[in-house]
């Protein structure tokens, strides 16, 4: 069996007791193949392991957070449907969106992050959010905040799937949405409540 473990922060960059964990827990299924799908704060750290993998690991992909912020140039403009729409604004409003339909905007149809961000849709969703939920907090300040949420969320909703058979999440933040999208686009409805394993 082919099994996707993606990991947050830890394994195999830092030593640890989840990376212990990780390390373990491959070494003792020699059976099964293992791709790891590995999220970092700094592209800077790409290939820096502390840990020799064990031979049962046959591919490692690197996603970086801060590549997110060298994001540029992208201002293509995009046409949104009523059902994309209304997933953003929940997105936006952190609420629930369908993210179904998101990964198909982001993932499938490869809408850049920056094609929403940069849009007249993004501001007129948040303009109205602002006004009905936030009244008063500071335009700016919401603005920036809001948008620095965002973009690390629509950027890793673009990465490329390793293929696998089984997509085990250690963590739920990051973690949790790779590994939903790695199951086929399964709902995410629960990411938050703990490791989840989604089934291609």
């Amino acid at each position: 069996m082919r099994i996707c473990l993606v990991l947050e922060g830890c394994y195999p960059y830092v030593h640890g007791g989840v990376s212990t964990w990780m390390h373990s827990y491959i070494e003792a299924m020699k059976e099964h193949e293992f791709v790891l799908w590995v999220i970092g704060a700094k592209a800077e750290d790409r290939g820096k392991f502390v840990y020799d993998l064990p031979d049962n690991v046959v591919e490692v992909h690197e996603v970086f957070l801060d590549d997110a912020l060298r994001l540029s140039g992208e201002r293509a403009q995009v046409s949104f449907t009523e059902e994309e729409l209304r997933s953003l604004r929940e997105l936006v409003n952190l609420g629930s969106p369908d993210w179904d339909v998101l990964f198909n905007l982001f993932h499938t149809r490869g809408v850049h992050p920056l094609s929403f961000l940069q849009s007249r849709e993004f501001i007129d969703l948040f303009t109205q959010i602002c006004m009905e939920e936030y009244p008063y907090v500071a335009y700016a300040d919401a603005f920036h905040t809001v948008r620095s949420m965002l973009l690390p969320v629509l950027y890793l909703m673009g990465c490329e799937v390793p293929e696998a058979q089984i997509y085990h999440a250690i963590s739920t933040g990051y973690g949790g949405l790779l590994a939903c999208l790695g199951g086929g686009y399964q709902p995410c409805a629960g990411i938050a409540y703990g490791t989840w394993h989604l089934y291609a």
